[in-house]
């Protein structure tokens, strides 16, 4: 494991650097608009050219953001870290707050912020704030919590920092609340309309078209958990667990994110009560207590 982790930081944090495209080849003409490369020292494949821009890209090494968010976060909480790499230029970094947990039915959350950027300019660095579930090794997004997307500019790391903690405050708020979980948590799916209620689901959100996959998933889980009962709590994690670990699902991490917060919602609007009827108060979990651990 430790092997691992490592390895995958050797990945995260590699070398990376913007040269003129003109110093790699002469018998190519580059415009003026996109006249420079930048080019990522791999750990196993080497140095890697991963996007051609202008001189004014604001390249921003990973090495350079992502030790000052871990060490201001690390002033305030205990975290655990995770991180993945796709396509050399695409980063991702999760970071879980082990020492504050909240109770959703019978599982344990706990807070989490993740970040994402690239040298490639195919995502913008966003932060997106939501929970980890370990029973699962799944994150979960559903809810209304807006990412905090920044420019990955020198002048901007400040802005980000300052944007993250403003976003971990909120989270640690909602907390308390956590309606739509609540609502969800709280209308139950007969037995003999699960199948067609997912296969709704599934063609209301454009999910995956696996919905032996998800219902099997119940299943199984109501007799890990013993529960006499589905509701839609229950649906919504088996959805959420199948789009990160079922190997017949293809899909970027940053699309992961608003395929999860649309089937949330959807869920939701479908429940007994409307989302406009929503008063906080009313459903406010049960026994919801954050934990200080």
């Amino acid at each position: 494991m430790e092997k691992q982790e490592n390895e995958s930081n050797k990945e995260f944090y590699a070398p990376v650097k913007m040269v003129k495209s003109s110093t790699l080849t002469t018998e190519v003409n580059f415009l003026s608009y996109n006249n420079s490369v930048v080019i990522v020292d791999h750990p196993e494949l080497g140095p890697t050219v991963v996007n051609n821009c202008s001189d004014g890209y604001g390249l921003i090494p990973t090495y350079q953001i992502f030790p000052l968010i871990e060490k201001k976060l690390e002033e305030k909480f205990s975290i655990k870290r995770n991180y993945e790499v796709r396509d050399v230029a695409k980063f991702y970094a999760n970071y879980t707050i082990t020492d504050l947990q909240v109770n959703v039915g019978k599982e344990k959350l706990e807070p989490f912020v993740r970040f994402q950027t690239s040298y490639n300019s195919k995502i913008q660095f966003s932060a997106f704030f939501g929970f980890y579930i370990k029973r699962l090794n799944l994150y979960i997004y559903g809810g209304e919590r807006y990412p905090v997307s920044l420019s990955h500019t020198e002048g901007n790391i400040e802005k980000i920092i300052e944007g993250t903690f403003k976003g971990v405050d909120n989270l640690i708020k909602e907390m308390e609340k956590l309606p739509a979980f609540s609502i969800l948590s709280q209308n139950v799916i007969t037995r003999e309309h699960l199948s067609s209620f997912i296969e709704k689901t599934i063609e209301t959100t454009k999910f995956y078209q696996i919905p032996k996959d998800i219902e099997e998933t119940i299943l199984s889980e109501m007799k890990i958990l013993k529960e006499k009962e589905i509701n839609k709590w229950m649906l919504y994690l088996a959805m959420m667990s199948q789009l990160a670990h079922n190997p017949k699902i293809k899909m970027q991490p940053e699309n992961q994110v608003a395929l999860d917060i649309k089937v949330c919602k959807e869920l939701v609007r479908t429940s007994q009560h409307n989302m406009q009827d929503m008063n906080p108060e009313k459903y406010k979990l049960t026994n919801n207590q954050i934990t200080k651990l």
